[in-house]
């Protein structure tokens, strides 16, 4: 693949996450707080939206960004405090929605058809009595239908889910969890409408970057996983590992992963690219020691947002 390199801030950025708004378009969400669009034809950058909190700028580690597919340029974020926030970069509005249980927002996901927003809450404390993880499943009206509203809430085992994602058909969410050793943790199928469990399992691992539902032949379904220093590739019902790729020399850094919408194929942000259905390697690329997060480009190709301010193009 050739790699091209667009610089979008010179300023403090933490670990951005990227989404990939069309061909040419893409969404950050950094550590300054801000939603930032960038156009990596022209190299516009902008518009940029403040979503952190009040008076913290530079201090906003937005995480978990994650695209309305009804709506691409409808961004949704983890904000790590009290909310989870919505913008919307055509027309500049952002919404806040607070969790009706409370708590500190870490993890966001959009349904397949953009009408409900699955919201994690929780955090891994040092000092006193952690509360528990909770999901709760917000619906998100037209803007003439009302504010969003929660529909359903959820507790789940450990102390922080750090990762949601919708499976493609609508009919079910995983979220992955952590217990507050941050060692381990749990993974649980639910129910959208009510929440209710399918299956769980125990994880070895905690701090899961994303989790993302993958096609690999299966009548339960595989679920990748991006974790600090490593990517997994799992059965979604009882956690057998498929596939298992571990990256020692960053094991702070989650090992991002985004999926060939045509071959299907799982492309790693360190440059590996993978079969979910043998787990063979198929192809390498240029992967950027500081690439924090990887995203599919539309047309083909894909999109990475790096720590020092950068995004890298493959096509």
């Amino acid at each position: 693949m050739e790699t091209t390199c667009v610089h979008y801030s010179r300023d403090y950025v933490g670990s951005p996450c990227i989404v990939a708004i069309d061909r040419d378009r893409c969404a950050i969400a950094d550590g300054s707080g801000h939603l930032v669009a960038v156009d990596v034809r022209t190299r516009d950058v902008g518009p940029r939206l403040f979503l952190g909190l009040p008076g913290a700028a530079g201090a906003s580690n937005l995480r978990s960004a994650r695209r309305n597919p009804a709506r691409p340029s409808v961004v949704a974020v983890a904000t790590r405090a009290g909310y989870a926030a919505i913008g919307d970069l055509d027309g500049g509005a952002v919404a806040k929605i607070h969790p009706a249980q409370g708590g500190t927002v870490q993890s966001v996901a959009f349904s397949p058809d953009g009408r409900r927003l699955a919201i994690g809450t929780g955090a891994y404390t040092t000092t006193g009595d952690p509360p528990p993880a909770h999901v709760e499943m917000w619906s998100l009206p037209d803007r003439d239908e009302g504010p969003p509203r929660v529909l359903v809430v959820a507790a789940l085992p450990g102390v922080c889910v750090d990762a949601i994602a919708w499976h493609p058909e609508g009919d079910r969410i995983a979220c992955a969890t952590g217990l507050r050793s941050q060692k381990s943790g749990f993974v649980a199928q639910l129910e959208p409408e009510h929440l209710r469990p399918r299956s769980f399992f125990e994880a070895g691992w905690a701090g899961t970057g994303r989790l993302e539902y993958v096609d690999r032949d299966t009548d339960a379904g595989c679920l990748a996983v991006a974790l600090r220093g490593g990517f997994r590739l799992v059965d979604a019902e009882n956690g057998k590992e498929a596939l298992r790729v571990d990256r020692p020399e960053v094991p702070e850094l989650p090992l991002d992963f985004a999926v060939g919408p045509d071959d299907g194929l799982i492309v790693l942000a360190s440059g590996v690219a993978c079969d979910p259905r043998d787990g063979s390697r198929r192809s390498r690329f240029l992967g950027m020691r500081d690439c924090t997060s990887i995203a599919a480009r539309p047309g083909g190709g894909f999109l990475g947002a790096s720590s020092r301010g950068r995004i890298y193009c493959w096509d």
